[in-house]
Order: structure tokens, then C-alpha cells, then sequence
């Protein structure tokens, strides 16, 4: 096998559902440590999907948490300015 296919095969057995339950959990306890951790392991979730040339477990969860606090942030940000101004 070529080192191309040694990098696929290892790259489709990655989960990411622990590391996103324990996103989740920081997230609970300690927001900005979660979110930190949430980008990381979202960007190494992206970059195993391109090299497994599939979708692999956990990531799309790794997505939906980070886009929704991101949206959270945003709802904050504006909040807090609008409060300010007011």
C-alpha cells in the first residue's frame, strides 16, 4: 500500500464524538475553553474529512455546536452594543 492509503485508512477510523462530548461539556462549565477546544477540533475534523474523503463520526457535531455559538456570540455582541447605545 502506498503511504497515501495508510494516511486514508487511518483517517476514516477517527471519531470525533468523545472529543465532542467533551467539547460540550466545557462549554457547560467553562465557555471560552469550549469554544477554543471546539475550533480545534473542528479544524482537525475538516482536514481528516478531506484526506478520509468522507464524512467521519462526531464531526458534524463538532459543526453544529460551533455554528450555533458563534450565533450565540454575535446575539451577545449585538446586545451588549445596543445596550450601550441605548
Amino acid at each position: 500500500m502506498k503511504t497515501e492509503d495508510h494516511e486514508r485508512t487511518a483517517a476514516r477510523l477517527q471519531s470525533y464524538t468523545t472529543k465532542a462530548i467533551v467539547v460540550l461539556i466545557l462549554y457547560l462549565f467553562f465557555w471560552l475553553p469550549g469554544f477554543i477546544a471546539n475550533i480545534l477540533f473542528h479544524n482537525e475534523a475538516q482536514r481528516m474529512q478531506r484526506k478520509a474523503d468522507e464524512s467521519l463520526p462526531g464531526a458534524g457535531c463538532l459543526s453544529v455546536m460551533l455554528w450555533i455559538n458563534v450565533a450565540l456570540l454575535v446575539i451577545v455582541s449585538i446586545s451588549f452594543i445596543i445596550s450601550l447605545v441605548a
